[in-house]
């Protein structure tokens, strides 16, 4: 099993009536992610927060509407989970894991940003 991290801050919503804020991950070849071994913790500072991720394609999209947790902001996301290194990764020569973030960027449309792929490399 790897244990992977995704730090963030808690956003300012003022003037968005809602607030996207989603992340995305996805696993290669070499590492499995599901429900029954991700072992999901998300906090927004020391307080647990209960959002479910939804599983895809051996990876899951994890959705906020920030707008209902400003009580938080300033406030660091932690977001941990565990995948599986399956015999696939023996035999690659990269195994990685790949996370985006997309979230709200003005507050007169629905329009959204993408941060670039984030990815960490696994080593068996």
């Amino acid at each position: 099993m790897v244990t992977f991290t995704i730090t963030g801050i808690v956003p300012n919503t003022n003037g968005f009536d809602s607030y996207t804020y989603k992340i995305s991950d996805t696993m290669t070849k070499g590492l499995e992610l599901s429900e029954s071994l991700a072992e999901f913790s998300i906090k927004f500072g020391d307080k647990a927060i209960d959002v479910k991720p939804v599983y895809k394609d051996n990876g899951f999209t994890l959705t906020f509407d920030m707008t209902k947790y400003q009580e938080y902001v300033g406030q660091e996301i932690t977001i941990t989970y565990k995948a599986l290194v399956t015999e696939d990764a023996v035999n690659s020569q990269t195994t990685k894991n790949s996370a985006t973030l997309t979230y709200s960027n003005n507050p007169k449309t629905d329009e959204t940003s993408t941060t670039p792929p984030v990815e960490e490399y696994v080593y068996s």
